[in-house]
Order: C-alpha cells, then sequence, then structure tokens
C-alpha cells in the first residue's frame, strides 16, 4: 500500500513541485546570483551516485530535487539514512536509502546521538507502513525549518554566556578526562529559561559566565543559534544524557550519588537505574528537602562517604548551581553537574514526551500539556522573551563589533 503511495507523492512531486521549487531558484539566482543546484556524492548501497540537491538551506526542500530517483526505483521516499560520501562510511546494513529517514529528523532536531548505522538498524528493526507515514507526516512538518551552513565554533557565545558546541560523544569524553585526572569541575545546562533567569540574578549570571563547562540544551537555544548564525552541532541536554552517562560509568566503574528532588523520587530513580544498567553503581541518594543552614555539613560528609566520581544535584535552577559552586572546595567529587527535572523523569514520577515529539523538537509542548499550571509562564511567556532578548543582543553585539 504504502508503495503505491510512494509512487504517487514522487510522481506529484517530480511533476508538478519540483517545476515550481525550480522557477522559484532561478528567479532567486536572478536576483542573488546563488546557484539553483548543488552536487553531492551521495552512497547507494556500496555504490557512489553523482546527484543534484536543490541548492535550499530547507533541508526538507532541498531533497525534493531528488524524487526522480525514487520514480526510477534507486531511493525510498522514507528509508534508511541518506549518506553523503566526502561525510558517511558505508553502511553495514543492506537498507534502502530514504529520502527522509529518522537520521535527517534527529540532525535537524541536533539530536542525532547515535551513529547513522545504529539510526538506521533502529529503522529496519520496526519498520512498518504506519512507522513510514509517521516519518513521511514529520518530514512535511519540518518543511518550514530552516538548517543554514553556518560557522560551528567550539564554544557559542549567546547573551553573553559562551556554552560548549560539541557532539554528545564527546561532552561525554570531556567528563571522563575529568574524572580520569582527577580534577575536580563544575558541568551545567542552560536552557531559554534559564538565559532568562540570568536578567533577575546577577549571581548566577556571574556564575555561568565564569563557567567553561555549560552545554546547550533544548530547540530554543537551536533556534537562537541561527538567529546569531552560528550552528548547533548537539542538543546536549541532561535528559538524553543520562543513559549514554549510565552506559559509560558502568564501563568505567564510576560512581555515581544522586541528590535532590521531593523525598523518594531519588531512591526511585536508583532502583530504576540499576536494574536497567546491571554494572552501573549509584553509590547513594539524599533528597532536596533537608534544611540548607543546619544539615547541609551532614549531606557533605554522607557525600564524600560514598566516594562518588559524579554528583548530580537536582534542586532546580539556579539553586543547584550554587550549592554546588559554594561547596565544590568541601565535595570529594570529581564531576558536579547541576539537573533539574532530571529525577522527576527518570524516577518515572513525570512522563517524558515521547520521541516523535523529540524529533519534531515540541518536547516543550508536551510538558505544557502536561504541567500547564507550572509551565504556562516558562514557555508561553518566556521563551518569545527570551527570542527577543537574543535578537536585541545580537543587535548590540554586532554595533560593538
Amino acid at each position: 500500500m504504502f508503495k503505491i503511495i510512494e509512487y504517487i507523492l514522487a510522481l506529484f512531486i517530480f511533476l508538478v513541485v519540483n517545476p515550481l521549487v525550480t522557477i522559484y531558484l532561478f528567479l532567486r539566482r536572478l536576483f542573488t546570483g546563488k546557484n539553483i543546484f548543488r552536487k553531492e556524492s551521495i552512497l547507494l548501497g556500496k555504490d557512489i551516485c553523482r546527484v543534484r540537491y536543490f541548492n535550499s538551506d530547507y533541508p526538507i526542500l532541498a531533497v525534493q530535487s531528488l524524487y526522480v530517483h525514487v520514480l526510477t526505483g534507486r531511493l525510498s521516499v522514507c528509508g534508511t539514512s541518506l549518506r553523503v560520501k566526502e561525510v558517511n562510511k558505508v553502511a553495514s546494513h543492506n537498507g534502502k536509502s530514504g529520502l527522509y529517514s529518522i537520521a535527517l529528523l534527529r540532525r535537524i532536531s541536533r539530536i542525532d546521538y547515535e551513529s547513522y548505522d545504529d539510526m538506521d538498524i533502529e529503522y529496519l528493526a520496526n519498520k512498518s507502513f504506519k512507522k513510514d507515514l509517521m516519518i513521511l507526516v514529520k518530514a512535511i512538518l519540518k518543511l518550514p525549518v530552516i538548517d543554514p551552513d553556518y560557522d560551528k565554533p567550539d564554544k557559542i557565545k549567546l547573551l553573553d554566556i559562551e556554552f560548549l558546541n560539541m557532539r554528545m560523544d564527546e561532552a561525554l569524553s570531556r567528563i571522563a578526562e575529568v574524572i580520569d585526572s582527577g580534577r575536580k569541575e563544575i558541568f551545567a545546562f542552560m536552557n531559554p529559561d534559564c538565559f532568562n533567569r540570568l536578567f533577575d540574578d546577577r549571581e548566577y549570571f556571574e556564575l555561568m559566565k565564569k563557567s567553561n563547562n555549560i552545554f546547550p540544551d533544548g530547540s530554543g537555544v537551536n533556534l537562537a543559534c541561527k538567529i546569531i548564525r552560528k550552528q548547533l552541532i548537539h542538543n546536549v541536554n541532561g535528559t538524553d544524557m543520562l543513559p549514554y552517562l549510565c552506559h559509560l560509568a558502568e564501563k568505567k566503574k564510576y560512581r555515581i550519588f544522586l541528590l535532590g528532588a521531593a523525598p523518594g523520587i531519588a531512591e526511585k530513580m536508583k532502583k530504576n537505574l540499576v536494574l536497567k544498567y546491571k554494572g552501573l553503581i549509584i553509590s547513594d541518594s539524599e533528597d532536596g528537602y533537608f534544611d540548607r543552614k543546619t544539615e547541609t555539613g551532614r549531606v557533605i560528609t554522607k557525600i564524600n562517604d560514598s566516594h562518588s566520581h559524579i554528583l548530580l544535584v537536582a534542586f532546580g535552577v539556579p539553586l543547584q548551581e550554587k550549592w554546588i559552586a559554594e561547596h565544590i572546595d568541601e565535595l570529594k567529587i570529581n564531576v558536579g553537574i547541576g539537573v533539574g527535572g532530571l529525577f522527576d523523569f527518570y524516577s518515572g514520577n513525570i512522563r517524558r514526551a515521547p520521541k516523535w515529539m523529540r524529533e519534531m523538537g515540541i518536547e516543550w509542548m508536551f510538558r505544557l500539556l502536561m504541567e500547564p499550571r507550572r509551565m504556562w509562564k516558562r514557555y508561553i511567556i518566556g521563551n518569545p522573551l527570551f527570542i527577543k532578548r537574543v535578537k536585541n543582543w545580537m543587535k548590540g553585539y554586532n554595533s560593538e563589533n
């Protein structure tokens, strides 16, 4: 059934959409001088094929010119990843490449943490008419998303705060290097809400400005990077990082201490994690409802007695960052990380958005629907405010440089 839909769609695109796009790009060339097409060498199985993409910053629009290869049977509408020869290696599987794939969708949303082979194997293991239809629908919804080939610096400065611009595996390697060297460092995640808090909390601003280990968190930061004409490599958020961090800790025998959230949440998270990751060592846990004035010493002693390498602190922003910074010299740990509401997700206390919403970059919408009274201000008011501040900052930044 999907093959028939696929062929009809390909024929429609080829006969109707492609000529219209070509006319648009031709007119653009007359006024701007930009080429209509860009040539790439792609891998189709083990063969190299020279193709012409539409020269567009919209990834979903760019691949429309390849529908002719769907008609000839060389490509599918939905399938495994479409690999550029100069960047990717030959696939380790025999799956048929598609114009749209989970690899493409995740790349656009900056959550393509796995290798192309792993994402393709995931697709092939779950391939069905329904799954392909969902990929097609998500691709159509991603049509307005721009993804220009901007500069990709190692660090990106946004609202006077610098954060690391790297792949998820590079972020984990950075954490491992700190632990293996015996050093002690603080790591943090910053999403649009965190950036907004900088304007009302000078202490938090100064703390983040001095930090060398900030990771970008959320689709809003990805959008902000496009506004300032920088390309974000990965959305390195804590919720996505934790499974990889657990694998790393399992392999390297790192001990993790869980501090924060409501009573019982950290312990429940601990049980869930050690059940899933058999070699993982969660050394101990403590909820976040202790008296900061009278019990902090006891908590620090408990952390130190656990001989933990990694301390995850879930007090919420900016309390968690301030607490770690205030007590880092007393703590016998290597890595302290503020993780916000992470414990609620991995304890099962709060559901996380389904993967398709994460692929679409609309996880915030799911959180708003789940907790409207608590989250409406952060997302409905906070997100537009963040973008406005980024645009104003960009104007001032350009005038100074």
